[in-house]
């Protein structure tokens, strides 16, 4: 392994690292909160398959470096893919909807205070950096877009059962589906589901261009 390569593996390792601790700092934040389950919350879920993919990524590039690995494993890089493509889903969901619903002070809550530092900010970026310019192999394929999308069908399947049966109301106002017009639930499932395919496709596209090889 060459020193260019040991570089990037180095810094892919100190990005991943840092999410772990900033997830964790999130993640014992919202234990402490009270109300409704944390595991309701797609940022969460989302952040908490982060921490998993960062920690296991770093756990084999430390494998790496030591030698004791030859390459990062396909399953790894995918489950990296995955939740890349969720919490920047997540920032942009953030972005052009929660924080201008919010008021005035919409962007500052949703981006800056408590939890949402890390789980709407911080590690979305760290992440989306992390992946695209400093984590290229193995190379994905088109169809691995289908394993980005996974998590969001899972999490909206049972969250909008839950909704219409009204165990639950939310979390999110696009989830209230029997506080909505019927044709309202479809489009705002369509554009989410849409918008997480093409987020999966683009990220994929970046990861593959340029950066650190």
């Amino acid at each position: 392994m060459n020193t260019s390569s040991k570089t990037v593996l180095k810094i892919s390792l100190a990005l991943n690292l840092i999410v772990v601790v900033l997830d964790t700092i999130g993640i014992v934040q919202g234990l402490g909160r009270p109300g409704q389950s944390m595991f309701l919350f797609y940022t969460e879920d989302s952040n908490i398959l982060s921490l998993a993919a960062c920690a296991c990524f770093s756990v084999c590039t430390i494998l790496i470096l030591s030698g004791r690995l030859s390459e990062m494993p396909r399953w790894a890089q995918i489950l990296k893919y995955m939740a890349a493509c969720c919490l920047t889903l997540t920032f942009l969901v953030v972005v052009c909807v929660l924080a201008p619903m919010n008021g005035a002070d919409g962007y500052q809550h949703m981006l800056i205070e408590g939890q949402f530092l890390y789980f709407h900010l911080l590690c979305p970026i760290l992440v989306f950096i992390s992946f695209v310019f400093f984590e290229k192999k193995p190379r994905l394929d088109r169809k691995d877009i289908w394993y980005a999308v996974i998590p969001t069908l899972i999490y909206a399947a049972i969250v909008i059962v839950l909704n219409i049966s009204g165990t639950i109301t939310g979390p999110y106002p696009f989830l209230m589906v029997r506080e909505q017009p019927v044709w309202q639930s479809i489009l705002w499932c369509v554009a989410i589901l849409g918008g997480d395919l093409l987020i999966s496709e683009l990220v994929r596209r970046a990861n593959a261009a340029g950066g650190a090889a």
